[in-house]
């Protein structure tokens, strides 16, 4: 029962770990989206 718990509070540990490194993405992403937007409404138009 331990070794299952424990290796449950490793599962949840990792799936933070990936949450965090996809709102990071996400996070840059929009911002580089933001910027190219910019970018092209003050050169293309």
């Amino acid at each position: 029962m331990a070794a299952n718990n424990a290796s449950s509070e490793g599962e949840v540990l990792e799936h933070k770990q990936n949450y965090e490194g996809f709102i990071t993405l996400l996070k840059w992403s929009t911002v580089s989206v933001i910027i190219l937007l910019i970018l092209m409404a003050i050169f293309l138009v």
